[in-house]
């Protein structure tokens, strides 16, 4: 199963849960694994507050909300 979505947005969290929820008919197991990195060739000490934001968006924000969303649908 592929969706494609905005993970760092609400809207695309819930995207792939209700697909996942209408496809599957449920969660019994939940693995958070998201990753990735957007510095520059001087490392994380070259990143500027547009990456550190995207990286927050895109690999902690995203933990809480399927979490939470995946337990209340469950």
């Amino acid at each position: 199963m592929f969706v494609q979505a905005d993970i760092s947005t609400r809207e695309g969290v819930d995207k792939v849960i209700r697909e996942v929820l209408d496809h599957l008919g449920g969660v019994d197991i939940l693995v958070n694994n998201v990753g990735g990195s957007s510095a520059p060739s001087g490392g994380v000490l070259a990143l500027g507050d547009e990456d550190w934001q995207h990286t927050i968006d895109t690999t902690c924000s995203p933990l809480s909300v399927w979490t939470a969303d995946c337990c209340l649908e469950c």
